[in-house]
């Protein structure tokens, strides 16, 4: 079969397409590890897919390209793979609450860098699972980001995260990213490994404490993590929506097999 030559939506140049898995194909393994036959939860607000899954991907980068954001990936793998005990106990002499993880000895750039290459991948995707992300103007801003040709400022693609204390039951469940806002801001919700990331795409700042935090320990290398219920959660809550749509029309969810 010929290889299916286009532009490489990263470099430009017109180049024989990889197959590009817009979220690293590990986290699928990860989800079905174990139970294989039960299969994984995808869920949008308008649907419930279930299926044997390799991963939602389409021929997106040139070879050159993929390896790019490869090596995203393969630290943002790593780092969602970390065990809770390798989380602070202590910072600045301060003991941390047990609700929340602060995670240090990072790279912070690679791990910034995996969020916003998983979040531009899924804006310039075509596949329906991501059809809610759209980053507009900061899709070019994140492009640049990636190409290197622009410097990552803490004020460019901040995030907070959220571990779920159900981590088990969120990594068996993929959302597909959705805008959300916090207060007036606008961000991305990205799901990923049992864990929610809020990723601000706004020109406007964070506005204090959370800009005071952020910046505080980016210049440490220290991840924020907050305990977040699953069942508690609006990701829950649209589960809870679809099953009930799903029952008034008297459908079962969607099953199929996801590439």
């Amino acid at each position: 079969m010929a290889k299916q030559v286009e532009k490489c939506r990263l470099c430009d140049l017109v180049r024989p397409l990889c197959e590009s898995h817009i979220i690293p194909k590990a986290f699928f393994r990860d989800a079905m590890a174990g139970e294989p036959a039960c299969g994984l939860n995808m869920i949008t607000p308008e649907r419930i897919e279930v299926g044997k899954m390799a991963g939602e991907y389409e021929r997106l980068l040139c070879r050159g390209c993929e390896e790019i954001v490869g090596r995203y990936d393969d630290y943002g793998i790593r780092f969602f793979r970390r065990q809770v005990g390798e989380r602070l106990v202590a910072f600045n002499g301060d003991v941390v609450p047990d609700e929340i993880d602060l995670i240090g000895k990072i790279d912070l750039r690679l791990l910034r860098l995996f969020i916003i290459s998983v979040l531009w991948r899924a804006s310039i995707s075509s596949r329906p699972f991501f059809d809610k992300v759209d980053l507009g103007p900061f899709e070019l801003v994140a492009k640049q980001i990636i190409r290197d040709e622009i410097t990552l400022s803490d004020s460019l693609f901040p995030f907070f995260m959220n571990r779920y204390a159900e981590t088990d039951q969120a990594k068996r469940m993929l959302f597909n990213p959705l805008p959300t806002r916090i207060g007036p801001l606008r961000f991305f919700n990205v799901n990923i490994g049992g864990f929610n990331v809020a990723v601000k795409v706004d020109q406007r700042d964070l506005r204090y404490p959370h800009d005071f935090i952020w910046k505080m320990l980016t210049e440490v290398g220290v991840v924020l993590v907050y305990e977040k219920r699953l069942l508690d959660s609006e990701e829950y809550a649209t589960i809870q929506q679809v099953a009930r749509m799903a029952r008034a029309n008297s459908q079962k969810p969607v099953q199929r097999n996801v590439r």
